[in-house]
């Protein structure tokens, strides 16, 4: 984003940029002064454990064989996370923002039987349960890897 900005000449100096924001803390205190012009509570950068409510369950997904991450489904993933509270299905519903998806393999991945390939969080066992399987079958997991590699944003920004 940095290169397509105009920010940086290159990839190399982007990342070099980058990575120094982060060493220095110049990155956090960025965060942290966006939290507070939103309204929020700007320690949550130092304490996230204090200000955000964790989940208490965990689900794990894994693969039902071995093979190559060929195509995921994200509608259903979001639909499966917002059923269990992580988003809304209906304009009254609330947001539980202990919920959510970590997706720990991405298309192109090589993944072996049982492996994990995310981590549904949420704090009802039984609907985490129920979205993991449903994010599960999200999942196709291939023989071969995608014979077209997934392009880069860049390249979208600039077709």
């Amino acid at each position: 984003m940095l290169v397509l900005a105009r920010v940086a000449d290159s990839l190399e100096a982007a990342r070099t940029s980058l990575q120094k924001a982060l060493a220095s803390g110049a990155a956090l205190e960025c965060l942290r002064k966006n939290i507070e012009a939103q309204g929020g509570e700007p320690r949550v950068c130092d304490e996230p454990d204090r200000f955000l409510s964790l989940a208490r369950e965990t689900v794990k997904v894994e693969s039902p064989r071995s093979g190559f991450i060929a195509t995921v489904d994200t509608t259903e993933v979001g639909h499966a996370i917002a059923a269990i509270g992580g988003g809304r299905v209906r304009i009254e519903d609330t947001i539980d923002p202990s919920v959510g998806f970590i997706s720990e393999r991405k298309i192109g991945d090589q993944v072996s039987s049982g492996e994990t390939i995310g981590i549904v969080q949420g704090n009802d066992p039984s609907r985490c349960r129920e979205a993991a399987a449903r994010i599960l079958s999200a999942y196709t997991v291939a023989d071969e890897p995608p014979a077209e590699p997934l392009k880069l944003i860049r390249e979208v920004i600039n077709e």
